[in-house]
C-alpha cells in the first residue's frame, strides 16, 4: 500500500508540471524540474523500478512517444485538468518564469565562436538595413488582436484560479474537520506537542548558529593559510596560439579544401596558363594581411656558408623570458608536481614552511605555543561506531559530533559534523535514528582512517644515491615499469615516505632508470639492465614519408592546394599541403599541452646530427631536425621541418620529441618554381618572395611526374647533396582567387627586375665616404668606367661564369636574334688570348643581313668594341635573370685635375691597369657625372696614394721641366 501511495504521489506531482508546461515535453525537462520541486529525484529504485519512465509508465497516467534521441511525456485526459491544459496551450510565449517552478540562477552566456566570414557579416547588415513595407492597417489590425486575446486570457485565467482554489478548500476542509476533532479531544497531547516543537526549533536555531560560527571560522584559517602558504602549480595554457600562430579564422572551401588565406576567395582549378598581373599597388599590396597559418618569422643566425645574415641570433630571442606580473617569492623554493600530470605539493611540505612562518612570528613578543599533536582516531571493536567517534572527539577537544537527521517521506538520512567537517550517510536510508546514527559514524569512522593513512607519509629522508638506489631494486621487481601518474601513491605505500622534490631530475640523471613516453601522454619508468651504463642510441629517428596526392593516370594534371611557409630562394620554395594542415594542428596543440609540464621537458645532453627534436619558440613548440652539431660550441644548425626555415640553437635549447609526435610525417614540402631557377641567387629575389608568397595559398601545378620525382630522389622534403638542398619536385604556381589566375612565377620574376636597383653614386649620402671599387676603364675624355664591389657584381660575375659553361653552338645569335634581343653574351680573345665573356648591347642596330662584325658596348666594362658574329651568343633565352639586371659600369670623373690628354691619358692608363681595385670617395656632383677623389697602391704592401694628387704633381713637373729649357 505503501508503494501505491508514493506512486500516486508522483504521479501527481508529474501530471502538474506537464499540465504546466507548453508542449512539447520531454522526460528529461519534467525529471529535473521535478528534482527542483521536490528536492530528490523521481524514487524509482525505491519502488523496484529501472528508470523514471517504467515508473511513469506503470502509473497508467502518460503516454511516450520517442523521437530521435528525445523522449517526449504527456499526460492521459482529464476533465478536471483540460481547461488547464487549454489554457497553457493558447498562451503566448513570454519571458516571465514558472510560478511553479524557483527561478534558476542566471548563467553566463557563453562566448559565440568566430566564425562567420565576411560575406555572412554583409548578408546580415543588407537584412537588418531592409526596410519594413507592412502597411498601417495591418498593424493596427494585428494590436488589435493581440489586446483582444490579453484581455480574453486574463479573464479565462482569473476564473481557472477561483475554481482551482475551490475545489483545494474543499479537499482539504474535509480531513481538516477530522483531525481538528481529534485534537480538540486531547488538549494534553496539543500542549505536549507545542512544546516539542518549539524545543526541536530551539535547537535546531542553536546548531544552525555553531555551524555558521564555524564555518566562518574556518574560512578565516583557509584565508591566512593562503597568505602564509606557497603553492606552486601547473596551470593549463588554454590562451595559447593554436600552435604556431594560427588563428580561428578558418573556414571551409567549396571543394572541400580547408582555407586561410584572410577573406581570400576559396580557391578553384586553374583556368589556364594565363599571366594576368595583380592591379594592386606595389606600395599596397605587400601590406595585405598576413596569413593566420603564418608563422612570425624568426631572425636568422650567421654560419659559414649562409648569404643572409641580418637579423638577430634566435638564441638571444629563447633566452629573453617575459616577465610575471605576480609577485615571486624569494626564498621559497619551486617544487615540481608530484606526479606528472597534475601539480600538487606534499603535506610535509606545507607543514613545514608554516612551522617555519609560525615560528618567525615570535620575534613581535606574542607567546607562541606549539599546536597540540592530533590524537589518531583508533577503531576498538568493543565499543560502538557512536563511542568510538565519542571518545576520538574527547581526545582532540571537538565538539560532541552533532548529527542531522533528513525526514524524508517515512524513511531517513542523516549526517555527522565533527571538527567543521561533514560526513553524510547518503544515498543510504534508514527507518529509525539510533540505526542512522552508528551507520553514519561508522561511515565517519572509515573516512577519517583513510585520511590518516595518507598523512602518515613523512618528508624523503635517503640522500640522492639512497633514493634512486632503493628506488632501482624495486622497479627491478616489475619489468613492465611504473606509470609515472601512480608513482607518488606507490612510492608512499613502498617506502612510507614522500616523492623528493627533484625526484624526476635524479632519475633523469641516473644511468640505472630510464623514463619512456607512453601516448595518453604519461611517462613510464623502467629499471636498466644491470651493467648498462647509458642507454643505447641504436638509430637516427626517422620519420614516415609523407604520402603526395599523385594523380593515378599519367596524363593527369598535378595540382595541389598548398599553404606557402617560407621561402630561401626561387628553387627552394617551402609548402605545406592544405588537406594536411588539420593533422599538424591537432599536433601542434598536443605538443603544447604536454611541453607545458615541466616533467615532460627532457633536455637533450648529447645532440646528434639528423636527429628530431623539440625547440620553444614564441609562438609555440617547433620540430626541428639537426642539420650539423659542434660539440665545442654546444650549437648546431637546425631545420624546422614542418615550416622549412634554419636556425642556429645551442644545446640546452633542445629537447626530446617524445615518438608519439613523430608519427606525423614532416609536414614541408620543397618546391622548385619553374624557369626560375637562374633567380636562385639573386641578390633582391628573397625579398619579394616574402613579400609575394611568404604565407599565400595557391595552387601548386606540379610539372614533375612520379616517375621523375622517384628517380630525383623521392623525397618530399629534396634531397642534400654537398651540403645543398636540392628540390625534387619542380612547378608552376598559381593564384586563382581572382577572375583569371595569376601566374605567380612569371610575376615574381618582374618583380624581381623591377626591384633591382642600378648602381649609383650620386645618392648625397655618398658624398665624403670611401668606396671601395673597380677600376674597368679609362675612355678618350680622362673619365673612369668604376664597378662598385658589392653583391650585385658578385652575382653578375657568378652568373656569366655559370651560364657560359652550358653554352654551346645552338646559342650563337642569328641576324634576326640580333633584330629583337637587347642583351647579348660576347666572347672577347684580345686579352692575351684568353677568352673573356662580357654582356653587350649592339651601339646600332644591323641594317645589312650580310654584316659580320657589330659595335658592342660592354654593360658591365665601359667599353666599345668590334665583335664578330661567331662570338656572339644569345643571353636571353639562356638567362633571363642576367639579361634583366642593371648595367654595373658607373662614369665618374677626377676631381681637381687638369685636362687630360695625350701623353697624360698614357700615364693614367699605365698608372690603373684594367680591373685595378681603388678606394672611392665623391667629392661633388658635376651635373650627372660625381667627381671623385681615387685612391690606389701599386703593391699590398705599400699605402694607398691619391690619384688626383699624383696628376697634378705630374703636371707641375713636366710645366716646370719645360720652362727651364
Amino acid at each position: 500500500m505503501e508503494k501505491q501511495e508514493v506512486l500516486e504521489y508522483v504521479a501527481k506531482v508529474v501530471r502538474a508540471l506537464i499540465t504546466s508546461a507548453k508542449p512539447p515535453v520531454t522526460l528529461r525537462s519534467i525529471v529535473a524540474d521535478y528534482m527542483e520541486i521536490e528536492g530528490e529525484p523521481i524514487p524509482f529504485r525505491r519502488l523496484g523500478y529501472s528508470n523514471d519512465q517504467e515508473l511513469l509508465k506503470d502509473s497508467n497516467q502518460f503516454n511516450f512517444h520517442q523521437s530521435g534521441n528525445q523522449v517526449f511525456i504527456t499526460a492521459k485526459y482529464n476533465a478536471n485538468t483540460e481547461h488547464i491544459v487549454r489554457m497553457v496551450r493558447q498562451q503566448k510565449t513570454s519571458k516571465s518564469t514558472s510560478l511553479s517552478k524557483p527561478t534558476p540562477i542566471a548563467q553566463k552566456p557563453k562566448p559565440i565562436a568566430q566564425k562567420h566570414t565576411h560575406g555572412n557579416k554583409y548578408h546580415y547588415q543588407q537584412r537588418n538595413k531592409q526596410p519594413n513595407h507592412q502597411p498601417d492597417q495591418e498593424i493596427g489590425r494585428a494590436a488589435k488582436c493581440e489586446n483582444q486575446a490579453i484581455a480574453e486570457h486574463k479573464q479565462d485565467l482569473t476564473g481557472i484560479i477561483t475554481q482551482e482554489l475551490f475545489e483545494s478548500f474543499n479537499n482539504i476542509q474535509g480531513p481538516f474537520s477530522e483531525n481538528l476533532q481529534v485534537f480538540n479531544k486531547n488538549p494534553e497531547y496539543i500542549t505536549r506537542r507545542k512544546k516539542e516543537l518549539k524545543k526541536e526549533d530551539d535547537l535546531d536555531r542553536g546548531q544552525i548558529t555553531k555551524e555558521v560560527a564555524r564555518e566562518k571560522q574556518k574560512e578565516k584559517e583557509t584565508r591566512d593559510r593562503a597568505v602564509t602558504e606557497t603553492i606552486f602549480v601547473t596551470i593549463e595554457n588554454k590562451k595559447a596560439p593554436v600552435m604556431n600562430g594560427h588563428g580561428p579564422r578558418h573556414v571551409k572551401v567549396a571543394n572541400g579544401q580547408d582555407k586561410h588565406n584572410d577573406g581570400k576567395p576559396p580557391l578553384r582549378a586553374i583556368l589556364g596558363n594565363s599571366a594576368s598581373q595583380r592591379q594592386q599597388d606595389t606600395s599596397t599590396v605587400y601590406h595585405s594581411p598576413e596569413s593566420s597559418f603564418k608563422r612570425p618569422r624568426h631572425p636568422r643566425v650567421m654560419y659559414p656558408g649562409h648569404q643572409r645574415t641580418t637579423g638577430v641570433s634566435v638564441n638571444h630571442r629563447l633566452k629573453v623570458t617575459p616577465q610575471s606580473d605576480a609577485p615571486t617569492p624569494a626564498v621559497a623554493p619551486i617544487t615540481p608536481p608530484a606526479s606528472p600530470e597534475y601539480a600538487q605539493t606534499t603535506t610535509a611540505a606545507k607543514a613545514t614552511y608554516k612551522e617555519d612562518i609560525h615560528g618567525g612570528q615570535g620575534e613581535t613578543g606574542n607567546v607562541v605555543t606549539n599546536p597540540k599533536v592530533k590524537v589518531p582516531l583508533k577503531f576498538d571493536p568493543s565499543l560502538d561506531p557512536v563511542s568510538t567517534l565519542n571518545f576520538y572527539c574527547a581526545a582532540n577537544d571537538f565538539e560532541k559530533p552533532a548529527y542531522n537527521i533528513f525526514n524524508k517521506l517515512r524513511n531517513l538520512h542523516c549526517s555527522v559534523q565533527i571538527a567543521g567537517d561533514v560526513y553524510s550517510s547518503y544515498p543510504q536510508e534508514f527507518t529509525d535514528k539510533e540505526t542512522a546514527y552508528q551507520r553514519t559514524a561508522q561511515i565517519a569512522i572509515q573516512r577519517i582512517m583513510h585520511a590518516q593513512s595518507h598523512q602518515k607519509l613523512s618528508a624523503c629522508t635517503f640522500s640522492d644515491v639512497e633514493f634512486i638506489d632503493g628506488l632501482y631494486k624495486e622497479l627491478l621487481k616489475h619489468p613492465h615499469g611504473i606509470l609515472g601518474h601512480k608513482l607518488e601513491d606507490w612510492y608512499g605505500s613502498t617506502f612510507r615516505q614522500h616523492l623528493p622534490s627533484h625526484w624526476y631530475d635524479l632519475i633523469v640523471k641516473s644511468n640505472k632508470i630510464r623514463v619512456e613516453h607512453g601516448i595518453d601522454p604519461r611517462i613510464i619508468l623502467f629499471a636498466n639492465d644491470p651493467g648498462s651504463s647509458e642507454p643505447d642510441r641504436t638509430s637516427i629517428t626517422t620519420l614516415p614519408q609523407m604520402v603526395l596526392p599523385w594523380q593515378s593516370s599519367e596524363g593527369g594534371s598535378h595540382d595541389w592546394n598548398m599553404f606557402i611557409s617560407f621561402c630561401d630562394s626561387t628553387k627552394i620554395v617551402w609548402a605545406r599541403m592544405i588537406d594536411q594542415i588539420a593533422n599538424f594542428e591537432e599536433l601542434t596543440k598536443h605538443i603544447g599541452r604536454q611541453m607545458e609540464s615541466p616533467h615532460f621537458r627532457q633536455k637533450v645532453s648529447k645532440p646528434y646530427a639528423q636527429e628530431v627534436y623539440l625547440v620553444e619558440m614564441p609562438d609555440g613548440w617547433n620540430r626541428v631536425r639537426a642539420i650539423s652539431v659542434d660539440e665545442e660550441t654546444r650549437s648546431g644548425r637546425y631545420h624546422f621541418i614542418d615550416f622549412g626555415d634554419v636556425a642556429m640553437f645551442h644545446s640546452e635549447d633542445l629537447f626530446h620529441c617524445p615518438p608519439q609526435f613523430l608519427a606525423l610525417p614532416a609536414q614541408a614540402v620543397c618546391l622548385s618554381m619553374y624557369a626560375l631557377d637562374k633567380f636562385e641567387d639573386h641578390p633582391h629575389a628573397l625579398q619579394v618572395l616574402t613579400k609575394e608568397l611568404d604565407g599565400q595559398t595557391v595552387v601548386a601545378h606540379v610539372l614533375t611526374t612520379e616517375k621523375q620525382f622517384l628517380e630525383l630522389g623521392g623525397s618530399a622534403q629534396g634531397v642534400v647533396e654537398n651540403g645543398k638542398r636540392r628540390a625534387c619536385l619542380v612547378a608552376t604556381l598559381y593564384d586563382t582567387s581572382t577572375a583569371e589566375d595569376i601566374h605567380l612565377n612569371d610575376l615574381v620574376a618582374k618583380r624581381i627586375t623591377k626591384c633591382t636597383p642600378a648602381p649609383s653614386l650620386s645618392d648625397e649620402k655618398k658624398i665624403g665616404k670611401t668606396t671601395p671599387i673597380l677600376v674597368s676603364h679609362i675612355n678618350d675624355d680622362g673619365d673612369l668606367m668604376v664597378l662598385l664591389r658589392n653583391d650585385d657584381l658578385k652575382f653578375v660575375e657568378r652568373s656569366i661564369a655559370q651560364t657560359v659553361a652550358d653554352l654551346g653552338e645552338q646559342d650563337r645569335v642569328s641576324y634576326s636574334d640580333l633584330l629583337h634581343d637587347r642583351h647579348i653574351f660576347v666572347c672577347d680573345e684580345t686579352v692575351d688570348g684568353v677568352k673573356q665573356w662580357f654582356r653587350g648591347r649592339l651601339v646600332t642596330r644591323p641594317l645589312n643581313p650580310d654584316e659580320e662584325s657589330f659595335d658592342v658596348y660592354y654593360v658591365d666594362d665601359g667599353r666599345q668594341r668590334k665583335a664578330h658574329i661567331s662570338n656572339i651568343y644569345r643571353l636571353e633565352a639562356n638567362n633571363r635573370a642576367l639579361a634583366t639586371f642593371p648595367p654595373q659600369a658607373i662614369p665618374v670623373r677626377l676631381h681637381d685635375v687638369p685636362e687630360i690628354g695625350g701623353h697624360m691619358l698614357h700615364r693614367l692608363r699605365g698608372l690603373i691597369p684594367w680591373r685595378t681595385e681603388a678606394l672611392l670617395k665623391v667629392v661633388a656632383m658635376d651635373g650627372g657625372k660625381p667627381l671623385v677623389n681615387v685612391f690606389i697602391r701599386e703593391d699590398p704592401e705599400s699605402m694607398y696614394m691619391c690619384v688626383n694628387i699624383g696628376l697634378r704633381l705630374e703636371l707641375e713637373m713636366a710645366s716646370s721641366l719645360n720652362n727651364d729649357i
